[in-house]
């Protein structure tokens, strides 16, 4: 694949998978990865995979932040 077209195809391929996500629930990381894989090499493919894994979450929690109950995250994390 050109190089100019892979960024395109991985944010294309990035928004198609977290909207399937959001509607049916299904892991990003299972239904992203072999497709990453096929894109870029295996390392840097499964690395994106799980960068773009934890920023997600980090966005959901920012939006959510005022509904986590803080003492019982403290005892959990304990």
């Amino acid at each position: 694949m050109e190089s100019a077209l892979l960024p395109i195809a991985v944010a294309v391929l990035t928004l198609a998978v977290s909207a399937m996500q959001r509607v049916i629930g299904f892991g990003f990381g299972l239904v992203m990865a072999p497709f990453m894989v096929l894109l870029l090499p295996p390392h840097e493919g499964v690395m994106l995979v799980n960068f773009l894994s934890t920023i997600a979450p980090a966005l959901i929690w920012w939006q959510l932040r005022s509904y986590v109950e803080w003492k019982k995250l403290l005892w959990l994390m304990w």
